[in-house]
């Protein structure tokens, strides 16, 4: 997977998963384990491992992630600016020269990689069942002076047919405000496909 957004930040991740059946094939239970590759609008580059478990159903959906990234922290010069001095009159010999001591204020930026968690529950709608709704509650835990991150996330996805979904996905917290993001996804099945779905209960 891969994913890029408007300030410059492009990620790809790269998994593996296993998905099986419950004993009664009332429920799907899954677990997959990624590592993410970060490029971040501030020229910094983190890594992280991604493990993921979930649990489906026809009509609910639960999902729990936990991030770990390396341990890294990166101080990236941002603005540099020149503060013109003050002039003075200064004599070199017989000759008077202006001169003014020149001031460079650099402005800086600490990116600090944080530990975290979501927890994501969603449902297909009654009405219609291609679509799925989620609601999701993340945590950042703040460390080297970096405060905590707590916000709540929702996203839909919209099933096309069987190779082609639509998504679009919302996120608020106090330190990154609001962000969204729309996305494609297509499905490449890697085995036979049946003409007709089988249900979860068959």
């Amino acid at each position: 997977r891969f994913v890029a957004d408007s300030r410059s930040a492009k990620e790809g991740n790269f998994g593996l998963g296993k998905r099986w059946f419950s004993d009664d094939n009332r429920y799907i239970f899954g677990f997959y384990d990624f590592y993410d590759r970060r490029h971040t609008e501030l020229s910094n580059t983190v890594n992280q491992l991604t493990v993921g478990l979930e649990v489906m159903s026809e009509t609910w959906d639960y999902r729990a992630n936990f991030y770990c990234p390396e341990n890294t922290q990166k101080v990236i010069e941002k603005n540099r600016e020149t503060i013109r001095g003050e002039e003075r009159a200064q004599f070199d010999g017989h000759t008077l020269k202006i001169v003014a001591e020149d001031t460079v204020k650099i402005s800086t930026v600490r990116e600090v990689a944080l530990k975290g968690l979501d927890l994501e529950i969603g449902r297909s709608m009654p009405m219609f069942k291609p679509l799925r709704v989620y609601g999701a509650y993340y945590h950042f835990h703040g460390r080297s002076g970096v405060s905590s991150i707590n916000g709540f996330r929702l996203r839909a996805d919209l099933k096309f047919n069987s190779y082609v979904s639509f998504q679009i996905e919302g996120s608020h917290d106090r330190v990154r405000k609001s962000a969204g993001f729309v996305g494609i996804s297509f499905r490449i099945p890697l085995s036979k496909v049946k003409e007709k779905p089988v249900s979860l209960s068959e």
